[in-house]
């Protein structure tokens, strides 16, 4: 289990550098501003994220 946000917030750089490497065709299949919001989140997040490639 990671211990603080800032270990959070490097793992899901280092996870999303890797995926967009990997799959350099990668991208977002709807448009930003009609992805749902996660409320009561301190730092925000999305319910969703479609991609296709």
């Amino acid at each position: 289990m990671l211990e603080s946000p800032e270990g959070t917030l490097a793992v899901l750089r280092t996870v999303l550098d890797v995926l967009l490497r990997r799959l350099p065709a990668l991208e977002l299949a709807a448009p930003p501003a009609g992805l749902g919001r996660l409320e009561g989140l301190a730092v925000g997040g999305r319910s969703e994220v479609p991609v296709r490639w």
